[in-house]
């Protein structure tokens, strides 16, 4: 809809809205990132085995802090968590 109505640019366009992805399970994430420019916290959310949330977040802005850029960054730790181990 923030690209529809043109109100993805208030974030600094399409690369900081939320970027939604999956773990190797198929579990669903959600990558959020500050505006461009702004200082804040981007967070990685996921639901895991649909009974576990999983929270990840970091001050750290590599390449811009895109939503893309810290899917780079956060993701690998998930990727390194033996989320199968779960009950």
């Amino acid at each position: 809809t923030a690209l529809k109505n043109g109100t993805a640019e208030r974030f600094g366009g399409e690369d900081y809205l939320p970027l939604i992805d999956t773990t190797r399970m198929g579990d669903p994430l959600g990558v959020m990132v500050p505006a461009k420019g702004e200082e804040g916290v981007s967070t990685l959310s996921g639901v895991i085995k649909n009974r576990y949330v999983l929270t990840l977040s970091t001050r750290d802005t590599p390449n811009g802090g895109s939503a893309t850029a810290m899917r780079q960054v956060l993701v690998p730790f998930v990727e390194q968590m033996k989320l199968t181990k779960l009950p």
